[in-house]
């Protein structure tokens, strides 16, 4: 039996562990673990800071977009509500009228210069949106030779508007903003109107926004009126005064049937006149595509036949005062002191009978016109153009 003394050896146990490499594990694994909850952190926080500079820059869009959708809803219960009422059911009536076309309706303020009087003019007037998207139709009188114009919303926001197109035989201008969530009166059909048939006419009379006044329609297809000599007007009582021009006359379901455009004298004597909706909505669409409406045009200036010469001419006719020159008149040898007699074998009674039968003629017609020049009688051949466009 072999001894082993009293040296001894121990072997390595694989089973053992070593503490020292795996406190340096745990050690390692903690850090990587703390790093991991750090990162996670700051990028929490970068997300919700994110998201909450999100909704602050929103913010006052989304309560814009939530105010405009809560009174698209009111203007639309409104109108339901005007739907389902009868011109015979007066008692709400005119306070719905107001609130479903206020939001609608602009005060529109121009300056132009005068350099003969070195100062600075201001006009206003009225106007009312047509469309979403910025359009709104007013009075050509009211932005006439204007170098600037600027519109005022019912919530009293003030915005430049530029002009698309104007049209002054009818006496109607296209201006447009730049804003989003507008809005729109609705068209109604004038020509079902009458005589009789209530009507509220909104606008800025003396620069009072938002001011109503109530009437009936007196006459429909007035014609001649004003300076202008225009025609097929809505005559109402309703009462306008200067500042109202432009703005909307509405029916008892708030719908637009006119443009408020002229009264009787210098202010309100209860006999007023808007352009028919459908007229006036014609024209607009017109503008709107091609910046102006096209009409025929010679050129032109004249007035009635004077009394010397009625024994000569009984029938009437349009006395030629003034030939623009380069025009389609020049162009057809019309000269000053011509009395046109007939037009595309039309007689003419008055020098407005004879700008309508132009103005109705397609630009590029060739017609005849027998005229009277002195004591001898000519038939003139002109051809018919377009009507340069306002702008």
């Amino acid at each position: 039996m072999v001894s082993a003394g009293k040296g001894t050896h121990e072997m390595d146990n694989p089973f053992k562990s070593d503490t020292s490499h795996s406190a340096g594990a745990q050690n390692d694994e903690l850090d990587h673990h703390q790093q991991e909850t750090r990162l996670k952190n700051v990028v929490t926080q970068f997300l919700l800071g994110a998201v909450l500079l999100s909704l602050i820059l929103s913010l006052p869009f989304t309560l814009e977009w939530f105010s405009y959708r809560m009174t698209r809803g009111r203007v639309r219960a409104t109108h339901e509500t005007l739907d389902a009422f009868s011109p015979a059911s007066f008692g709400n009536t005119s306070r719905l009228v107001a609130e479903a076309i206020r939001d609608s309706v602009v005060h529109i303020t121009t300056q132009t210069s005068n350099p003969s009087r070195r100062r600075v003019a201001d006009g206003q007037g009225s106007g009312v949106i047509v469309s979403d998207e910025g359009y709104i139709l007013t009075n050509y009188h009211v932005i006439e030779n204007a170098e600037t114009c600027m519109v005022t919303l019912h919530d009293d926001q003030q915005l430049p508007a530029v002009l698309i197109g104007a049209d002054s035989a009818s006496d109607i201008a296209v201006l447009k903003i730049d804003h989003l969530l507008l809005h729109a009166a609705t068209w109604g059909d004038s020509e079902h109107l009458a005589a009789g048939d209530p009507v509220w006419a909104i606008g800025s009379p003396y620069g009072l926004e938002n001011s109503v006044s109530f009437g009936i329609v007196s006459a429909t297809s007035r014609d001649g009126i004003g300076r202008g000599g225009y025609d097929d007007l809505l005559q109402t009582d309703a009462a306008l005064n200067p500042g109202n021009s432009g703005g909307p006359l509405v029916n008892a379901q708030g719908h637009l049937i006119g443009i408020n455009m002229a009264i009787v004298g210098p202010s309100h004597r209860g006999i007023s006149f808007a352009i028919p909706s459908n007229k006036a909505r014609a024209i607009y669409e017109q503008i709107r595509a091609n910046g102006g409406v096209e009409r025929g045009w010679l050129g032109v200036r004249m007035q009635a036949i004077p009394a010397a010469m009625r024994n000569e001419i009984p029938q009437g006719g349009a006395l030629l005062t003034s030939i623009l020159h380069g025009s389609a008149a020049e162009k057809s040898g019309l000269q000053n002191g011509d009395v046109v007699l007939s037009f595309n074998g039309q007689s003419i009674l008055s020098p407005r009978d004879f700008a309508q039968r132009v103005q109705a003629t397609p630009p590029g017609t060739s017609v005849e016109i027998q005229i009277l020049r002195g004591k001898e009688r000519q038939t003139l051949t002109v051809t018919v153009t377009q009507k340069p466009f306002l702008r």
